[in-house]
């Protein structure tokens, strides 16, 4: 079964356009995100929030934590183009599993859409 899944992500990944993920730093979130952005919400010290449409096409919002002393907790890389870590792994609809590396959406091989 696992190796289905692999083929089915490597399948789908081929089909998929690439697009950069900018990092786009803001007093507070937009209610409409754009795609190819990583919204980052501080206060220009301390980056407390991001948010992004999943880059699978489904247009579903992702939220992410940046403040390390909360769990979950994600660490962003300064600079404009995205640089995140740990991986993104939606737990339901897409099931979208993926790294954001120097902009580049990095699809893990275990990927479930």
């Amino acid at each position: 079964m696992r190796f289905l899944l692999s083929i089915k992500a490597f399948l789908l990944g081929l089909f998929r356009t690439e697009q950069l993920i900018r990092n786009k730093y803001v007093e507070i979130i937009p209610e409409e995100l754009r795609p190819g952005f990583l919204y980052v919400e501080g206060d220009g010290y301390k980056n407390q929030f991001a948010s992004l449409l999943c880059p699978c096409g489904c247009n579903e919002d992702i939220n992410l934590n940046l403040e390390p002393d909360e769990d979950p907790c994600w660490s962003l890389s300064a600079g404009n183009l995205t640089d995140l870590s740990p991986s993104i792994w939606k737990s339901n609809n897409c099931r979208s599993h993926f790294f954001i590396k120097k902009g580049k959406v990095k699809w893990c091989p275990d990927n479930n859409q």
